[in-house]
């Protein structure tokens, strides 16, 4: 009249006893147990595991991984060893039981360690930091980023770096030369004709535009002006340094080139070529 309900022994389970529970070992107690005993055996035959036991016999211990068909643990970020227990991935910091995400990184850092294995210190000047994450100057003092000592470009600790030269190369050895070109030749400097007296006065007449009249007063504010009258300039050493007055050498030279002055307009004669010749030295360079 009723229906029979089979009864099955420990390590059988269904409706008919006929499947055999897996992972069934010998015990310390000589006794055998379902599941690698590390789990129980469900009424179906299917393993339930104990925490951080995986695999269809519960025989893949992973503590902080996962176990693969072949039943060896494959570890979260962080994690090694064969079940996944020795934090060897995180340099100075602390690993965390947390699975692997896109978003979420496997190791605690200290201080200004950063990164998903707390290798970056990106944060403290030549990136050295201590393992607590306190940034380490040269000298070997922990500080705060912008406290610590950092080396120079001359492998000095705290130096001001005399060893780079002009162009930015450390021990390069070159230098700005007298005309503040890197590692020039001093060809900026006005080596006097032999020509030239600085006592000699030029008279130029009929020279009364605006771009003159700057370098006339370039000239006069430097002290190498001599007064003359409303139509005559006379100049006694030009301040061959002043670049109006190098301006107007070069407006004077093309004026002469383009007039055919006459020799009653620009005096004496050799002043006319020495023009020339400073303002073709001027274009050189």
């Amino acid at each position: 009249t009723g229906s029979a309900v089979c009864q099955c022994r420990q390590l059988w389970r269904g409706e008919l006893c006929d499947v055999e529970c897996p992972g069934v070992v010998l015990t310390d107690s000589f006794g055998l147990e379902p599941c690698s005993a590390h789990g129980t055996c469900g009424s179906d035959g299917i393993c339930i595991c104990a925490a951080n036991y995986h695999g269809p016999d519960c025989s893949c211990l992973c503590i902080h991984g996962d176990c693969n068909p072949q039943g060896t643990c494959e570890c979260h970020g962080g994690w090694s060893g064969p079940r996944c227990d020795n934090c060897t991935g995180c340099g100075s910091g602390t690993c965390t039981s947390e699975r692997p995400s896109a978003t979420t990184d496997q190791c605690q850092c200290p201080g200004l360690w950063t990164g998903p294995t707390c290798n970056d210190c990106s944060a403290c000047p030549e990136g050295n930091c201590n393992a607590a994450g306190q940034c380490v100057g040269c000298d070997g003092v922990p500080g705060l980023p912008d406290q610590v000592l950092v080396m120079d470009l001359c492998g000095v600790c705290n130096g001001s770096s005399a060893c780079v030269g002009c162009d930015g190369v450390p021990f390069s050895k070159k230098a700005l030369d007298g005309c503040g070109v890197c590692d020039g030749l001093d060809k900026c400097h006005w080596v006097q004709p032999i020509d030239y007296n600085t006592e000699v006065v030029y008279l130029i007449w009929g020279l009364n535009d605006t771009a003159n009249a700057s370098a006339d007063a370039a000239a006069q504010a430097r002290g190498r002006w001599q007064a003359g009258s409303a139509l005559r300039r006379q100049y006694t050493g030009l301040d061959l340094s002043a670049p109006e007055v190098q301006l107007w050498m070069l407006q004077m030279s093309d004026w002469v080139n383009r007039t055919g002055a006459a020799e009653g307009q620009l005096q004496p004669k050799a002043t006319r070529c020495w023009i020339h010749r400073f303002a073709h030295w001027l274009m050189a360079h």
